[in-house]
């Protein structure tokens, strides 16, 4: 696929100088996402995830942070506008690593290997976004250490076939604790996760919107709502 430069104050909306820019794709893809023309983004936040896809190969980006607050639509619409494929998968408490790696399925009458999101991620460049990573059993979450820290892929069941990463592979998770367990209650099912897991991750807090931004997203979404119910709405809530 063809790359792009694009200037990030026009493409994303934000303050920034002109001359910043970020690579993306000319085209979008099967596997790009929707963009939602509507979308609000946060400066401090937005600037922490640019810089980690210039600069963060070989490292995972963490973004915790309580439900609803945009942890994995700003992946999704940072992506969108740069035209970068996404491979998303939501984790559960019974997701083993094989579901994300591939298994052999039957195809017109053959057994044949299914490389899963993972693997086809690390092998044509795309963002692999794990959703609710802390419903994850640690146990399991140790067989990504080396997808995190930039190892290649290897596949036993493939008879051993390496997969090196991309260039382009960006490894995100997303999840409601900050992998030490929740201690709010709201949560139930999370699990502590192994610090040395955790510890190849940039980790980005990711809270809800200030009272101005909320206001200012509703008026985006709703702008025929009366004035002043905007504000109302954002203050019940």
């Amino acid at each position: 696929m063809e790359k792009k430069e694009y200037q990030i104050a026009a493409t994303f909306g934000v303050a920034a100088p002109a001359n910043l820019t970020i690579q993306g794709f000319a085209s979008p893809s099967l596997f790009t996402p929707d963009l939602d023309p509507n979308y609000e983004f946060r400066t401090d936040i937005l600037s922490d995830v640019l810089a980690w896809l210039k600069m963060g190969e070989g490292e995972g980006l963490f973004l915790t942070g309580p439900t609803g607050s945009g942890k994995s639509s700003i992946i999704c619409q940072v992506a969108a506008r740069l035209n970068l494929p996404v491979q998303r998968v939501t984790a559960h408490g019974r997701l083993e690593i094989p579901e994300l790696v591939g298994q052999y399925a039957a195809v017109n009458g053959n057994t044949e290997f299914q490389c899963g999101p993972l693997a086809i991620a690390m092998k044509e460049g795309q963002i692999f976004l794990l959703d609710e990573l802390d419903l994850l059993d640690p146990a399991n979450t140790g067989g990504l250490n080396g997808i995190a820290e930039g190892t290649p892929l290897v596949i036993p069941e493939k008879g051993g076939e390496i997969i090196r990463r991309h260039p382009d592979f960006r490894f995100v998770v997303t999840g409601n604790t900050k992998g030490t367990g929740d201690i709010t209650g709201n949560y139930q099912g999370t699990m502590k996760q192994n610090i040395s897991f955790m510890d190849r991750f940039w980790i980005v807090h990711v809270d809800y919107p200030e009272r101005n931004d909320e206001i200012g997203i509703l008026k985006s979404c709703a702008p025929h709502v009366p004035d002043g119910m905007h504000e109302k709405f954002v203050d019940t809530a």
